[in-house]
């Protein structure tokens, strides 16, 4: 009895361990939208995933532009619905005219399922992104310094 309590136990713990960590080294999960300012989508071409902010270092005041890839932390189920996923491939293939709504932390695209039909799917980033002292992150990937 004592194996199968410490089997569920641990499968538990490993189902839920990586969206707990992500919550519990991050803090808040909405702090980006309230430490980022000028929140917008931008390129490639028409489907608009690149997430480009000016956010907040700790301790300096500074709001250094920075950029992620939501296609490196987003996927698109066979459903057209938009899902966390650790380098999930293919979101920029199969939305687009994504914006965002809500405040900057709604996710809205407009995206293929396995059929073929689009439809709009939306998903809130304050699960998945976060401004880690000036910088963006989705997921475990640390987004980049804009160009100047």
């Amino acid at each position: 009895m004592i194996a199968i309590n410490t089997l569920m136990l641990l499968a538990s713990t490993l189902i839920t361990t990586p969206l707990a960590a992500m919550k519990a080294r991050d803090g808040d999960p909405t702090a980006f939208t309230e430490t980022c300012s000028g929140l917008r989508l931008m390129w490639p071409g028409e489907a608009n995933t690149v997430l480009e902010g000016n956010c907040s270092q700790t301790g300096t005041g500074a709001k250094p532009c920075t950029y992620v890839f939501l296609d490196s932390c987003y996927a698109v189920d066979d459903r057209g619905q938009i899902t966390p996923r650790m380098w999930g491939g293919g979101f920029i293939n199969k939305c687009n005219d994504c914006e965002l709504t809500d405040g900057s932390s709604c996710l809205s695209c407009n995206c293929t399922n396995k059929e073929g039909k689009w439809a709009i799917a939306r998903t809130d980033l304050t699960q998945t992104v976060r401004n880690d002292d000036g910088y963006l992150w989705c997921l475990d990937v640390k987004g980049n310094t804009c160009p100047q």
